[in-house]
């Protein structure tokens, strides 16, 4: 797992189960299975999950933690790694 934290200062390490489905959250992108964008519209690559590349994601709190958010799917987007301080 790469050392990064998202915006909300979680370091959080999800099963597979989660990421795939946090995955299922992203926006499509036609014709391109294994990628999708986030909510910022980058281009994410499924495979490159917790990896600072090009087309890298992470997993995200929509509220934080911290001010009463929880680790449920639906408070979970996936984001590019140089979008995490922006959402």
């Amino acid at each position: 797992m790469v050392d990064i934290k998202n915006n909300h200062g979680s370091q959080k390490e999800f099963n597979d189960f989660t990421i795939a489905e946090v995955w299922r959250r992203a926006i499509p992108v036609k014709h391109f299975e294994l990628y999708k964008k986030d909510c910022f519209g980058s281009l994410m690559f499924y495979d490159d999950y917790e990896i600072e590349s090009e087309n890298g994601w992470f997993i995200d709190y929509i509220v934080p933690i911290e001010k009463g958010g929880n680790e449920e799917i639906e408070n979970l987007q996936p984001v590019h790694w140089k979008n995490l301080n922006k959402s």
